[in-house]
């Protein structure tokens, strides 16, 4: 069987589920015939996407490759050129990287940036840059359009990938002392989701409550959104049905 090419537009959560996860006593085996191609979008958001490059930044600072490509791809918005002329056949998406502030250059509006763990790792945020906080309401708004805008530059290829949204949700048990922002973001996720039912008709992998139980000494390390092997199981075989392959 021929492998499918998934593009992933999100966090671990959404790589886990294509590349597999080891490490730490989990063993979560890649997708079968299934891969990424070795590109990936994360900590990015929609909203830097569809706004206008920036120069890129001096990375020195990020030990990994992968880290300094997620920050470059954010700054040059090339997301957007990557879909227009590549060939693949699932474009799986999550929402997890809407829990980061946004930030423009004064006067420029227009030049979104996302302020992730790593952009503020690297120190790519010059300090006079104005900041949108993450939940402010035109966020979501400003989501809806562009993820349609999206879906119709999709449409418009030759070979009209699949979409497919991992509505991935954090475990609010897994910290309780300080469980406040997984239960502001778990909020704010559940009413994204329900927008996107209202206006598209896009493919849902979907999680029990149960199956999002975050795993302590993950690979990825501790988070509320880094869970343990039925989560992966779970989104694998939802995967799985969903590009017809076994």
């Amino acid at each position: 069987m021929k492998e499918k090419k998934v593009l992933v537009l999100g966090g671990c959560a959404s790589l886990g589920l294509v590349q597999g996860v080891t490490g730490n006593g989990l063993n979560v085996p890649r997708l079968s015939h299934a891969r990424t191609g070795g590109v990936s979008f994360s900590r990015t958001t929609l909203n830097s996407i569809f706004s206008e490059k920036q120069s890129e930044p001096n990375l020195d600072v990020l030990e990994k490759d992968y880290e300094k490509n997620w920050i470059r791809q954010d700054f040059n918005k090339s997301f957007l050129s990557f879909v227009e002329h590549k060939e693949f056949d699932v474009l799986l998406i999550d929402f997890l990287s809407e829990r980061y502030p946004l930030s423009y250059p004064p006067n420029s509006p227009e030049k979104i940036v996302t302020v992730s763990d790593l952009a503020k790792k690297a120190n790519v945020i010059p300090k006079d840059w104005c900041e949108i906080a993450p939940y402010e309401a035109g966020r979501k708004k400003d989501l809806e359009k562009y993820l349609f805008n999206l879906v119709e530059i999709l449409k418009k290829k030759e070979k009209s990938p699949k979409v497919i949204i991992n509505t991935v949700r954090c475990d609010e048990d897994f910290d309780k002392e300080n469980n406040k922002s997984a239960i502001i973001l778990n909020k704010h996720l559940s009413s994204l989701y329900d927008l996107i039912r209202e206006r598209h008709d896009l493919s849902e992998i979907n999680y029990e409550d149960n199956v999002l139980k975050a795993c302590e000494g993950h690979p990825y390390g501790d988070a509320p959104f880094h869970f343990g092997p039925s989560f992966y199981e779970c989104g694998q075989k939802q995967l799985k049905d969903f590009m017809g392959v076994v």
